[in-house]
């Protein structure tokens, strides 16, 4: 993994276009953490909505992450909120998939819930 990391921080260095710093950071993500999939999101200038970017992965039927609804975020979701006031203590959370799975239940979709279903 240190390998993995040094490598990231030499691409890293230099980088100008954004495209290429989220494709890079996503690299990293799966090479390290090995997820089924992950997503970059970024802030709307608004200060609304974080709107996804990039995605890497595949879902559990094996299709591209990249057809996946979830395309954004209310910035005011409480979930982002409480990782928020968890970083603000200095903690980062790791949002284990019942405690997504709660909150897709909760919040999402009919859309989005019947994809996250399959």
């Amino acid at each position: 993994m240190q390998t993995t990391l040094r490598e990231a921080q030499r691409q890293l260095t230099g980088i100008v276009d954004l495209g290429k710093l989220f494709q890079v950071v996503l690299q990293t993500v799966e090479q390290t953490l090995q997820p089924h999939w992950a997503a970059f999101f970024i802030l709307r200038s608004d200060g609304t909505v974080l709107r996804r970017i990039r995605v890497i992965g595949k879902d559990q039927e094996g299709t591209q992450a990249s057809t996946a609804p979830l395309r954004e975020i209310l910035s005011n979701h409480p979930l982002l909120q409480y990782c928020e006031d968890l970083a603000k203590k200095g903690k980062f959370p790791v949002l284990l998939d019942q405690i997504l799975e709660n909150e897709i239940d909760r919040s999402a979709s009919r859309v989005q819930r019947e994809h996250f279903a399959r």
